[in-house]
């Protein structure tokens, strides 16, 4: 596999570091280039920012693990379920459903 490869841990390691940026933009930014990646090091880095400080981010990496459908998702899924936005508690929601209808998970 090629540096810059779908599922290149050298790609994704950059990327992973950056998503910690104290800069909106550039977290909103890097959820969208973890997500083109769609390896299991982006998917889990993603995951474990489910609870970034800007709702913008929470929003993109929700929406970002529903288009995924990663079954791994799940649990961050269900964590913004309470979010503080309702935006982000919204595309959760729906990203939940589109597993259980998809993917025949029992939720």
């Amino acid at each position: 596999m090629g540096s810059g490869e779908i599922g290149d841990l050298n790609a994704v390691e950059p990327l992973i570091t950056t998503l910690k940026d104290e800069s909106e933009g550039v977290g909103v930014s890097t959820v969208y280039a973890l997500r083109k990646n769609g390896g299991v090091a982006a998917i889990d880095a993603l995951v474990n920012a489910v609870n970034d400080k800007s709702v913008a981010v929470r929003l993109a990496i929700i929406e970002s693990l529903g288009e995924i459908s990663y079954p791994r998702a799940i649990f961050a899924l269900k964590i913004a379920l309470v979010d503080e936005s309702i935006y982000v508690r919204d595309a959760a929601a729906g990203a939940l459903h589109f597993f259980a209808t998809n993917l025949g998970l029992d939720m």
